[in-house]
């Protein structure tokens, strides 16, 4: 992964970003520690018809095909293991986003700003805080809004939301802004088209992928992988960085 550098004079990181680098570390942890097992399983394999003949454990025999196949079938399954990877840090990702634009428009509320609240009267508590209420659900569906966009089009966004509200525009470089936006692409693509290149993922995704084509499997090699995952962590931290000393 790259990795963005910070100055050792800034405020703690707030919650949210922890509990997203923890997660991406996890993630981490979770891949290598398949691609080991992996590695070492097939390295086990000759001399084997099956793979309950290779592998111990209750679990093997949920494995009961032919060492063959089993070996056949092993890009595949890595190919599984980096999909399954990609959309659960690109949804962590996106959970971040959430939560520290919330409690950033939260505390740094302008009260003099006009804001569009859909609601029924029935969903308002009568013992409920109205002011507070309606301010929640402003938030709410400013930060909806602001995420719907267009991965290309919302970094941008977000940083005309935060100069909005008092805080910095984040300055992660436009190579990391660029694969932050097809890390989610390729993760709309795994989740809505099964992992079968369409014309969205093509457009998005032909700088990085030499050869990516409509109607093949999505190939999101390792290394892509890696960087992927790289910038959804520095565009995390950049955003963090400006808005830490306001949340």
């Amino acid at each position: 992964m790259t990795r963005l550098t910070l100055t050792p004079d800034l405020p703690p990181q707030t919650a949210a970003l922890k509990r997203f680098e923890r997660t991406i570390e996890e993630l981490n942890h979770f891949y290598w520690t398949f691609k080991c097992s992996l590695e070492f399983t097939l390295s086990h394999m000759a001399g084997s018809a099956m793979v309950p003949q290779v592998l111990s454990g209750q679990s093997a025999s949920h494995l009961n095909i032919p060492t063959a196949k089993f070996i056949a079938d092993a890009p595949t399954t890595e190919r599984f293991a980096r999909y399954s990877l990609l959309v659960h840090a690109v949804t962590t990702f996106e959970d971040y986003l959430k939560e520290v634009l919330s409690n950033f428009l939260v505390l740094n509320w302008k009260s003099d700003k006009t804001y569009k609240v859909s609601f029924r009267p029935e969903e308002i508590d009568p013992g409920a805080d109205v002011q507070g209420w309606l301010r929640q659900r402003a938030v709410e569906g400013v930060v909806s809004e602001y995420l719907s966009r267009t991965y290309r089009k919302r970094f941008p966004a977000i940083c005309t939301l935060l100069k909005e509200h008092g805080a910095s525009c984040p300055t992660p470089s436009q190579a990391t802004q660029d694969l932050a936006s097809a890390a989610c692409e390729a993760r709309n693509c795994i989740v809505h088209a099964a992992g079968v290149v369409d014309a969205r993922a093509e457009r998005a995704l032909a700088s990085h992928i030499p050869g990516i084509s409509i109607g093949t499997v999505l190939d999101v090699s390792e290394a892509l992988l890696w960087q992927f995952l790289g910038a959804l962590r520095d565009s995390g931290r950049a955003l963090d960085v400006e808005i830490r000393a306001l949340v």
